[in-house]
């Protein structure tokens, strides 16, 4: 698989890596470029929401400092590993972001491009629940058996 090579590996590891996030921060606030710095604490908010959803598939979020891996027992996309309901938490985080947002953005293309995220997520949501990969009565059935 492309994703397994080293470059790839490498590369998202890269863009997942804390230690270099936070040197771009520092970095970026010393020559005020305000952009280049909200772009490495947005890297560092995502690395940190993606360590606790990534199982098999863990990222090296300390790399190059090192190589760990944190195998976490959730996972945003494997049904073996809570993947349906993180899943489901995450769009629903994805819309009270937006909710709290949408006030505070004054452009109308930075308020279109967060509808059209949530009609995404929506569309993605509605699907899952359709093709019974979310099925909370299955689901809480199961349970109470």
């Amino acid at each position: 698989q492309t994703y397994e090579l080293p470059f790839w590996q490498n590369l998202v590891a890269t863009f997942h890596s804390l230690p270099l996030a936070l040197c771009g921060v520092i970095i970026s606030h010393y020559w005020g470029w305000q952009l280049w710095e909200i772009l490495c604490w947005s890297m560092i908010l995502h690395s940190l929401l993606d360590l606790p959803v990534h199982n098999d598939d863990a990222h090296r979020h300390f790399f190059p400092v090192s190589n760990y891996r944190f195998i976490s027992p959730f996972s945003y996309w494997d049904p073996k590993h809570h993947g349906p309901t993180v899943s489901t938490v995450e769009k629903l985080l994805v819309l009270v972001a937006t909710i709290v947002t949408f006030g505070m953005i004054e452009s109308w293309i930075g308020k279109s491009l967060l509808i059209i995220v949530n009609v995404l997520y929506l569309i993605a949501f509605l699907y899952l629940v359709k093709s019974k990969v979310l099925d909370f009565r299955e689901q809480g059935a199961g349970s109470r058996q």
